[in-house]
């Protein structure tokens, strides 16, 4: 008999090492006493270093067949951070995920020794290439925050953007972050019972498996073959875009069109799964500065692509009998939104259904034709006397007859999806009863009318298709890696780091304003709800502002740092609320239609803000004391903001002339546009700050996927890059008071394809 020798784990991290079977925590040589549990509690963090590890598990791992109070995990938790050198602001080993769990978050290098064989593997030599997600234009950008988007038309204005490729000395926070995309889904989502990512139910989806097919993080939309055996997908490289066919069961993938500098929507495939249909964006003939989509069919196995129509402004779907097809196109002129069916070769081309603004379809998320081919799903927008919000509607393939398919109200319905028995659909939305923004994947039961949430978490998911029979989807996963930094005088050679981690989704739209004592108030979702904070300029002493269950962010400050405006969602919509600056005392001031982009001005006196009106959105102000609201503007603007001396609003428009987004300034006294900048590097995030001197407007830009701080003197002239990032995305920033120092989060968000299988319906 041969006698094997046993396996032995080693775990170093930083000047620790961890012999498992020796129970032995060392430091530089020097061995470490821990008691029994305290060692069980570290051994359970390293061994799943990168995963968080909610309380619930802990408990259940260190005391299986003991109920004991969560107090015990803390002091362990206490005592193991002490043990490796951690204060407390510092964690560099034990990440603590507010009101969830915890995460080891160092380098660790395990080695197994078993028999006379040593394998040694890094936990952190894994290194993903990621990228910023494409950022729609306006006509087409779904906002979590303002469920109407302005209408702005049938076209692009300027030619989409992709971040450039991470370099290879990306920071060591962001290689670990990556190392938790690349193995926390997997491990996290088969944890047993409570921890589990998605929700339980009866059907469909109620037994599931999933599985990451890419891990490239630059995936931004991916459809399933009606077999479930092939996805096809784009993969975005810096400004270029490619259109990728692999298989779901290996890792073999074949590129069907080479990378170009182009922008696609989710690609189609056939009913037979022989042909791929794609939406690309291309320059308008005879007018170089319009770019519309165009519908491509090509074999699934590559070829020649096809032009099928222009000006197409969704993914298309197919009728189940391969014969026709819908989409979405938006008219400017008409302010339509309409969908079309067309025979499958592009001709007989007819509008189905117009909706007219401010009431439109959700693009460039498309529709879905029903598998009995009566019904075409999607969802819409609709506007009732006070209350916006988002629907699910499905409309007769021959009249376009309307019927509501749900009666449940949403922030936002992107794509829909049906099951192949008729008896459901399953849609990425962000339901009104959310905690925390973000886009999940949903079941909606027809014609009961029944909701339920599949994914529970917190990533986005955007785009979904289902196999034809409804065992698999997949959808596009997106996690934001992000810090904020203070920059000294706006120079980022000087930029310190004051958070770490995973950042918030949708940040751009969270907030951060300064304080005159240098303090940063902004709008995160540390709690697992959307709340406002308050830190110092250091990142520390972190505190929570607001408590109420729904969402409150995008604070502006008071001149003297005494209120905080913010738009607050606890009635389902966004209305301006105030509060003083400690968070006590808060009051309802608006009670719109839908009221965000809150900016006081200087004297204290009014705030100015953005409301959705029937006709579109517009500019008004009302006394800070609440009262009846002012119209400063009939004309459709957004991201406004006063000036530091009161005298003007800087904010964004469609120039009536030419029809081309640009930034304006606007008369506080009268409302009337004084100026307009016709800039070559447009506003992103819609956000505008002013300098304290008043005579400079500054805002984010991004060239070839790089985004930068910029300035615009209102004197005129050309405008000005401030910031010289070589890398990644911001997206969100404020001034000090005193305008000596910037505050702005930048990173980068992951996107990777996940499939989803349904063992059991």
């Amino acid at each position: 008999m041969v006698m094997r020798k046993p396996v032995r784990h080693l775990y170093e991290f930083g000047s620790f090492s961890l012999n498992v079977a020796e129970r032995l925590l060392t430091c530089e040589g020097k061995t470490i006493q821990l008691a029994p549990k305290v060692f069980d509690t570290l051994q359970v963090l390293v061994e799943n270093s990168g995963h968080l590890l909610e309380k619930e598990v802990l408990l259940e791992k260190l005391w299986p067949d003991t109920v004991v109070e969560e107090s015990n995990l803390t002091t362990y938790i206490s005592q193991l951070r002490k043990t490796l050198g951690e204060n407390g602001n510092s964690q560099s080993f034990i990440e603590t995920v507010p009101r969830r769990g915890y995460r080891f978050v160092a380098a660790v290098k395990e080695t197994r020794s078993d028999y006379d064989e040593i394998l040694i593997h890094e936990r952190t030599d894994t290194k993903i290439v990621v990228e910023e997600e494409f950022e729609f234009p306006l006509a087409n950008a779904p906002s979590p925050i303002v469920s109407n988007q302005h209408f702005s038309g049938n076209y692009i204005a300027d030619l989409p953007k992709a971040l450039v490729t991470p370099q290879p000395q990306r920071k060591t926070y962001f290689i670990a972050m990556m190392l938790l995309l690349t193995l926390g889904l997997s491990g996290a989502a088969f944890l047993a019972g409570k921890n589990s990512f998605f929700a339980k139910s009866s059907s469909p989806f109620q037994d599931i498996s999933i599985s990451r097919l890419t891990t490239n993080g630059r995936v931004p939309v991916a459809a399933i073959s009606p077999d479930g055996k092939y996805v096809s997908y784009i993969v975005r490289e810096a400004a270029n875009e490619s259109l990728w066919l692999r298989q779901t069961a290996t890792t073999s993938n074949v590129q069907i069109i080479p990378p170009e500098q182009t922008h696609y929507l989710r690609p189609t495939f056939s009913p037979d799964g022989t042909q791929i249909y794609f939406v690309r964006y291309e320059k308008k003939p005879n007018d170089s500065a319009t770019q519309i989509g165009v519908l491509y069919q090509i074999p699934s196995l590559g070829g020649t692509p096809r032009k099928i129509i222009e000006d197409v402004d969704s993914h298309i779907t197919i009728a189940p009998d391969g014969k026709r097809i819908a989409f979405l196109r938006n008219y400017l002129d008409e302010k339509e939104s309409v969908l079309m069916v067309a025979n499958a070769n592009g001709s007989e081309l007819k509008k189905l259904k117009i909706r007219k603004q401010p009431e439109n379809f959700s693009s460039p998320d498309g529709p879905a034709w029903s598998p009995d081919g009566k019904i075409i799903a999607c969802a819409i927008f609709n506007k009732v006397a006070e209350e916006s919000f988002f629907q699910v509607a499905g409309f007769n393939a021959e009249n376009g007859t309307e019927t509501l398919l749900n009666d449940e109200k949403w922030h936002w319905v992107g794509q829909v999806a049906w099951l192949d028995d008729g008896s459901g659909l399953i849609a990425n939305a962000w339901n009104l009863s959310s905690k925390s923004i973000s886009d999940q994947v949903w079941f909606l039961s027809w014609p009961k009318g029944e909701i339920r949430q599949i994914t529970k978490d917190i990533n986005n998911y955007s785009g979904l298709s289902l196999a034809s029979n409804a065992t698999s989807l997949v959808t596009v996963q997106s996690t934001r890696l992000s810090r904020i930094w203070v920059l000294p005088a706006g120079d980022n050679t000087r930029a310190i780091p004051i958070t770490s981690g995973i950042g918030d989704s949708y940040s751009e739209f969270l907030g951060l304003a300064w304080t005159p004592d240098n303090r940063l108030i902004y709008g995160t979702q540390a709690s697992g709800n959307t709340d406002i904070w308050v830190m110092d300029a250091a990142g520390k002493n972190q505190r929570q502002l607001t408590t109420d269950p729904h969402s409150d962010l995008a604070p502006s400050l008071s001149a003297d740092g005494n209120t905080v405006v913010y738009s607050s969602y606890r009635d389902g919509i966004p209305h301006l609320w105030k509060m003083s600056s400690d968070g006590s005392n808060p009051q309802q001031i608006t009670k719109g239609r839908g009221e965000t982009e809150a900016s006081i001005t200087p004297d204290g006196q009014w705030v100015i803000y953005s409301e959705e009106t029937q006709e579109a959105k517009s500019l008004w102000k009302i006394s800070i004391e609440g009262g009846a609201p002012i119209r400063i503007t009939e004309q459709a603007v957004w991201a406004a903001t006063v000036s530091p001396d009161g005298k003007l609003i800087a904010c964004m428009l469609v120039d009536p002339t030419d029809k081309r987004r640009k930034l304006a300034l606007i008369s506080f006294a009268d409302g009337q546009v004084i100026k307009l900048f016709d800039l070559k590097n447009m506003p992103r995030n819609n956000q505008l700050r002013w300098t304290p001197d008043s005579q400079t407007i500054t805002f984010i830009g991004i060239i070839n996927g790089v985004g930068n701080i910029w300035k615009q003197p209102i004197k005129g002239g050309t405008a000005q890059q401030i910031t010289k990032y070589t890398d990644d995305l911001i997206y969100r920033f404020g001034w000090s008071t005193d305008g000596n120092q910037l505050a702005l989060e930048r990173g980068m968000t992951v996107n990777d394809i996940i499939l989803i299988q349904n063992s059991k319906r």
